[in-house]
Protein backbone atom coordinates (compact mmCIF):
# COMPACT_ATOMS: atom_id res chain seq x y z
CA UNK A 1 0.00 0.00 0.00
CA UNK A 2 1.14 3.54 -0.76
CA UNK A 3 0.03 7.03 0.18
CA UNK A 4 1.09 10.39 -1.26
CA UNK A 5 0.66 13.39 1.03
CA UNK A 6 0.39 17.06 0.05
CA UNK A 7 1.47 18.98 3.13
CA UNK A 8 3.68 21.77 4.35
CA UNK A 9 6.66 22.08 6.66
CA UNK A 10 7.21 25.16 8.80
CA UNK A 11 8.84 26.55 11.91
CA UNK A 12 6.47 26.09 14.86
CA UNK A 13 6.61 28.30 17.93
CA UNK A 14 4.37 26.62 20.51
CA UNK A 15 3.31 28.32 23.75
CA UNK A 16 2.03 25.73 26.22
CA UNK A 17 -0.39 26.08 29.12
CA UNK A 18 2.44 25.81 31.67
CA UNK A 19 4.27 28.78 30.10
CA UNK A 20 6.90 26.76 28.26
CA UNK A 21 7.70 27.67 24.65
CA UNK A 22 8.87 24.98 22.21
CA UNK A 23 10.40 26.07 18.91
CA UNK A 24 10.45 23.09 16.57
CA UNK A 25 10.18 22.12 12.94
CA UNK A 26 6.53 21.30 12.34
CA UNK A 27 3.81 21.52 9.76
CA UNK A 28 1.04 19.17 8.72
CA UNK A 29 3.19 17.57 6.02
CA UNK A 30 5.92 16.66 8.49
CA UNK A 31 3.64 15.18 11.15
CA UNK A 32 1.46 13.32 8.64
CA UNK A 33 4.29 11.88 6.54
CA UNK A 34 6.19 10.68 9.60
CA UNK A 35 3.12 9.07 11.17
CA UNK A 36 2.11 7.32 7.95
CA UNK A 37 5.66 6.02 7.44
CA UNK A 38 5.75 4.64 10.99
CA UNK A 39 2.75 2.42 10.22
CA UNK A 40 4.87 0.65 7.58
CA UNK A 41 3.05 1.99 4.54
CA UNK A 42 4.98 3.47 1.58
CA UNK A 43 4.92 7.28 1.75
CA UNK A 44 5.73 10.11 -0.66
CA UNK A 45 5.43 13.74 0.42
CA UNK A 46 4.79 16.68 -1.90
CA UNK A 47 5.56 19.86 0.00
CA UNK A 48 6.11 23.55 -0.73
CA UNK A 49 9.17 25.41 0.56
CA UNK A 50 11.38 28.39 -0.31
CA UNK A 51 15.03 27.60 -1.02
CA UNK A 52 16.18 29.02 2.34
CA UNK A 53 13.94 26.55 4.21
CA UNK A 54 15.03 23.33 2.49
CA UNK A 55 16.89 22.39 5.67
CA UNK A 56 13.51 21.64 7.27
CA UNK A 57 13.41 18.43 5.25
CA UNK A 58 16.21 17.07 7.43
CA UNK A 59 13.55 16.35 10.05
CA UNK A 60 12.39 13.49 7.82
CA UNK A 61 15.84 11.94 7.35
CA UNK A 62 15.11 9.16 9.83
CA UNK A 63 11.77 8.27 8.22
CA UNK A 64 11.08 6.21 5.10
CA UNK A 65 9.58 9.13 3.17
CA UNK A 66 10.34 10.18 -0.41
CA UNK A 67 10.03 13.97 -0.70
CA UNK A 68 9.21 16.28 -3.61
CA UNK A 69 9.45 20.08 -3.27
CA UNK A 70 7.41 22.78 -5.00
CA UNK A 71 9.38 26.05 -4.70
CA UNK A 72 7.51 29.01 -3.21
CA UNK A 73 8.69 32.60 -2.52
CA UNK A 74 8.64 32.61 1.31
CA UNK A 75 8.19 30.24 4.21
CA UNK A 76 5.71 29.82 7.03
CA UNK A 77 5.90 30.48 10.76
CA UNK A 78 3.13 29.21 13.04
CA UNK A 79 2.69 30.47 16.59
CA UNK A 80 0.38 28.11 18.48
CA UNK A 81 -1.02 28.96 21.92
CA UNK A 82 -2.35 25.83 23.58
CA UNK A 83 -5.19 25.87 26.08
CA UNK A 84 -5.89 22.24 26.84
CA UNK A 85 -7.15 20.68 23.61
CA UNK A 86 -7.49 24.02 21.82
CA UNK A 87 -4.67 25.51 19.74
CA UNK A 88 -5.01 29.18 18.77
CA UNK A 89 -2.86 29.70 15.70
CA UNK A 90 -1.34 33.05 14.79
CA UNK A 91 0.22 32.41 11.42
CA UNK A 92 2.49 34.07 8.88
CA UNK A 93 1.38 32.46 5.63
CA UNK A 94 2.75 32.47 2.12
CA UNK A 95 -0.20 33.15 -0.23
CA UNK A 96 1.17 31.01 -3.09
CA UNK A 97 -1.48 28.61 -4.41
CA UNK A 98 -0.21 25.21 -5.56
CA UNK A 99 -1.70 24.40 -8.97
CA UNK A 100 -1.63 21.65 -11.59
CA UNK A 101 1.26 23.36 -13.42
CA UNK A 102 3.47 22.94 -10.32
CA UNK A 103 3.38 19.14 -10.57
CA UNK A 104 6.48 17.52 -12.03
CA UNK A 105 6.41 14.17 -13.78
CA UNK A 106 7.88 12.52 -10.68
CA UNK A 107 5.06 13.97 -8.60
CA UNK A 108 2.43 12.74 -11.05
CA UNK A 109 3.92 9.25 -10.99
CA UNK A 110 3.87 9.25 -7.20
CA UNK A 111 0.22 10.31 -7.23
CA UNK A 112 -1.11 7.82 -9.77
CA UNK A 113 0.75 4.93 -8.12
CA UNK A 114 -0.84 5.68 -4.73
CA UNK A 115 -3.80 3.94 -3.15
CA UNK A 116 -4.78 7.22 -1.50
CA UNK A 117 -3.71 10.86 -1.71
CA UNK A 118 -3.97 12.84 1.53
CA UNK A 119 -4.31 16.63 1.33
CA UNK A 120 -3.06 18.63 4.34
CA UNK A 121 -3.13 22.32 3.30
CA UNK A 122 -2.05 25.19 5.55
CA UNK A 123 -4.83 27.59 4.50
CA UNK A 124 -7.78 27.92 2.17
CA UNK A 125 -6.62 28.13 -1.42
CA UNK A 126 -3.15 26.70 -0.83
CA UNK A 127 -4.22 23.69 -2.89
CA UNK A 128 -6.30 25.19 -5.70
CA UNK A 129 -9.74 23.83 -6.54
CA UNK A 130 -8.47 23.11 -10.05
CA UNK A 131 -5.68 20.96 -8.55
CA UNK A 132 -8.14 19.03 -6.37
CA UNK A 133 -10.41 18.40 -9.35
CA UNK A 134 -7.43 17.34 -11.46
CA UNK A 135 -6.31 14.79 -8.87
CA UNK A 136 -9.80 13.36 -8.48
CA UNK A 137 -11.25 13.53 -11.98
CA UNK A 138 -8.27 13.57 -14.36
CA UNK A 139 -5.89 11.28 -12.46
CA UNK A 140 -8.70 9.30 -10.84
CA UNK A 141 -7.10 8.93 -7.41
CA UNK A 142 -8.96 8.56 -4.12
CA UNK A 143 -8.62 11.72 -2.05
CA UNK A 144 -8.64 12.14 1.71
CA UNK A 145 -8.31 15.65 3.10
CA UNK A 146 -8.00 17.56 6.34
CA UNK A 147 -10.43 20.33 5.39
CA UNK A 148 -10.13 22.20 8.69
CA UNK A 149 -8.06 25.00 7.18
CA UNK A 150 -10.77 25.65 4.61
CA UNK A 151 -13.06 26.49 7.53
CA UNK A 152 -10.62 29.10 8.85
CA UNK A 153 -10.40 32.71 7.72
CA UNK A 154 -7.37 34.88 8.51
CA UNK A 155 -8.25 37.92 10.62
CA UNK A 156 -6.18 41.15 10.42
CA UNK A 157 -4.49 40.26 13.74
CA UNK A 158 -3.21 37.00 12.22
CA UNK A 159 -5.56 34.67 14.10
CA UNK A 160 -7.29 31.93 12.10
CA UNK A 161 -11.01 32.14 12.89
CA UNK A 162 -13.47 29.28 12.22
CA UNK A 163 -16.46 29.65 9.86
CA UNK A 164 -19.02 27.19 8.50
CA UNK A 165 -19.57 26.58 5.66
CA UNK A 166 -16.74 27.91 3.51
CA UNK A 167 -17.56 29.53 0.12
CA UNK A 168 -16.34 26.68 -2.13
CA UNK A 169 -17.44 23.86 0.17
CA UNK A 170 -19.78 22.04 -2.22
CA UNK A 171 -17.41 22.33 -5.19
CA UNK A 172 -14.50 20.98 -3.14
CA UNK A 173 -16.26 18.18 -1.27
CA UNK A 174 -17.61 16.59 -4.44
CA UNK A 175 -14.01 15.64 -5.34
CA UNK A 176 -13.14 14.11 -1.95
CA UNK A 177 -13.69 10.54 -0.71
CA UNK A 178 -12.78 11.03 2.96
CA UNK A 179 -12.63 14.25 4.98
CA UNK A 180 -11.39 15.20 8.44
CA UNK A 181 -12.53 18.22 10.41
CA UNK A 182 -12.09 19.18 14.06
CA UNK A 183 -14.96 20.08 16.35
CA UNK A 184 -13.41 23.57 16.68
CA UNK A 185 -13.64 24.07 12.90
CA UNK A 186 -17.40 23.53 12.88
CA UNK A 187 -18.01 25.51 16.09
CA UNK A 188 -20.14 28.15 14.31
CA UNK A 189 -22.57 25.43 13.16
CA UNK A 190 -22.71 23.84 16.61
CA UNK A 191 -23.36 27.24 18.19
CA UNK A 192 -26.33 27.63 15.85
CA UNK A 193 -27.83 24.45 17.26
CA UNK A 194 -26.61 21.91 14.72
CA UNK A 195 -25.08 18.63 15.90
CA UNK A 196 -21.93 16.77 14.87
CA UNK A 197 -24.21 14.25 13.19
CA UNK A 198 -26.11 16.85 11.16
CA UNK A 199 -22.92 18.62 10.07
CA UNK A 200 -21.20 15.35 9.10
CA UNK A 201 -24.29 14.16 7.22
CA UNK A 202 -24.56 17.46 5.34
CA UNK A 203 -20.90 17.27 4.33
CA UNK A 204 -21.24 13.64 3.22
CA UNK A 205 -24.23 14.55 1.06
CA UNK A 206 -21.90 16.88 -0.87
CA UNK A 207 -19.49 14.09 -1.83
CA UNK A 208 -17.36 12.25 0.76
CA UNK A 209 -18.37 8.73 1.72
CA UNK A 210 -16.74 9.15 5.13
CA UNK A 211 -16.53 12.20 7.41
CA UNK A 212 -14.38 12.09 10.55
CA UNK A 213 -14.83 14.77 13.22
CA UNK A 214 -11.93 14.86 15.69
CA UNK A 215 -12.59 16.04 19.25
CA UNK A 216 -9.20 16.01 20.96
CA UNK A 217 -9.34 14.25 24.33
CA UNK A 218 -12.97 13.28 23.66
CA UNK A 219 -12.02 11.07 20.72
CA UNK A 220 -13.54 11.14 17.24
CA UNK A 221 -16.86 10.66 15.46
CA UNK A 222 -16.99 8.78 12.15
CA UNK A 223 -19.95 9.22 9.81
CA UNK A 224 -20.53 6.77 6.95
CA UNK A 225 -22.77 7.95 4.14
CA UNK A 226 -23.67 4.37 3.18
CA UNK A 227 -24.97 3.41 6.61
CA UNK A 228 -26.07 6.94 7.62
CA UNK A 229 -24.62 6.24 11.07
CA UNK A 230 -22.26 8.12 13.37
CA UNK A 231 -19.76 5.92 15.22
CA UNK A 232 -18.12 7.33 18.35
CA UNK A 233 -14.52 6.29 19.06
CA UNK A 234 -13.00 7.32 22.42
CA UNK A 235 -9.55 8.85 22.65
CA UNK A 236 -6.73 6.63 23.86
CA UNK A 237 -5.54 7.89 27.27
CA UNK A 238 -2.15 9.58 27.07
CA UNK A 239 0.37 8.66 29.76
CA UNK A 240 2.21 11.94 29.32
CA UNK A 241 1.38 15.25 27.59
CA UNK A 242 4.39 17.39 26.69
CA UNK A 243 3.62 18.82 23.24
CA UNK A 244 0.14 18.61 21.67
CA UNK A 245 1.12 20.20 18.33
CA UNK A 246 0.87 17.60 15.57
CA UNK A 247 -1.23 15.07 17.49
CA UNK A 248 -4.24 15.72 15.27
CA UNK A 249 -2.16 15.36 12.10
CA UNK A 250 -0.70 12.14 13.49
CA UNK A 251 -4.21 10.80 14.07
CA UNK A 252 -5.31 11.67 10.53
CA UNK A 253 -2.32 10.08 8.78
CA UNK A 254 -2.35 6.97 10.97
CA UNK A 255 -6.10 6.60 10.37
CA UNK A 256 -5.77 6.82 6.58
CA UNK A 257 -2.82 4.41 6.52
CA UNK A 258 -4.49 1.86 8.79
CA UNK A 259 -7.79 2.22 6.94
CA UNK A 260 -6.00 1.26 3.72
CA UNK A 261 -4.39 -1.73 5.39
CA UNK A 262 -7.40 -3.07 7.31
CA UNK A 263 -10.48 -1.43 5.73
CA UNK A 264 -12.08 -1.41 9.19
CA UNK A 265 -12.80 2.21 10.16
CA UNK A 266 -13.37 1.58 13.88
CA UNK A 267 -10.12 -0.37 14.19
CA UNK A 268 -8.29 2.28 12.16
CA UNK A 269 -9.58 4.98 14.52
CA UNK A 270 -8.43 3.09 17.62
CA UNK A 271 -5.01 2.52 16.04
CA UNK A 272 -4.77 6.22 15.14
CA UNK A 273 -5.86 7.27 18.63
CA UNK A 274 -3.11 5.14 20.16
CA UNK A 275 -0.53 6.68 17.79
CA UNK A 276 -1.69 10.22 18.65
CA UNK A 277 -1.50 9.50 22.38
CA UNK A 278 2.13 8.41 22.01
CA UNK A 279 3.05 11.52 20.02
CA UNK A 280 1.76 13.78 22.85
CA UNK A 281 4.74 12.76 25.01
CA UNK A 282 7.36 14.80 23.11
CA UNK A 283 7.87 17.62 20.58
CA UNK A 284 8.20 16.71 16.91
CA UNK A 285 6.76 13.90 14.79
CA UNK A 286 5.78 10.39 15.86
CA UNK A 287 8.76 8.23 16.88
CA UNK A 288 7.07 4.90 17.62
CA UNK A 289 6.63 2.26 14.91
CA UNK A 290 3.74 -0.12 14.21
CA UNK A 291 4.86 -2.65 16.82
CA UNK A 292 4.99 0.06 19.49
CA UNK A 293 1.54 1.34 18.57
CA UNK A 294 0.04 -2.14 18.58
CA UNK A 295 1.63 -2.89 21.96
CA UNK A 296 0.11 0.30 23.35
CA UNK A 297 -3.26 -0.56 21.84
CA UNK A 298 -3.28 -3.98 23.55
CA UNK A 299 -3.37 -2.18 26.88
CA UNK A 300 -6.96 -1.28 26.01
CA UNK A 301 -8.51 -3.63 23.40
CA UNK A 302 -11.02 -2.40 20.84
CA UNK A 303 -14.47 -2.27 22.38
Amino acid sequence: MKITIFGYLCRDRNSLVNGEVHEIVGGKGLFAAAAAAQTGIEVELITWLPEEDLDLLEELNSYAVTTHVIPIPTGTVNTNSHDGDVAIATTKLDPYSVSVSDLTEDMRQAIISSDMVLLMPDLEGKLSLDLIRYLSHSLGVSLAADVGKFFRTLRPDGVLEPRYPWPNQAETLQSLNMVFVSVEDIAPALERGESILSVARAMAEQGPSEVIVTQGSKGASIFHRETNELVEVPAFPAQKIVEPTGAGDTFIAAYVAEHLLSDVPHAAARFAAAAASLKLAYPGPLRENREDIEATLKERPIE
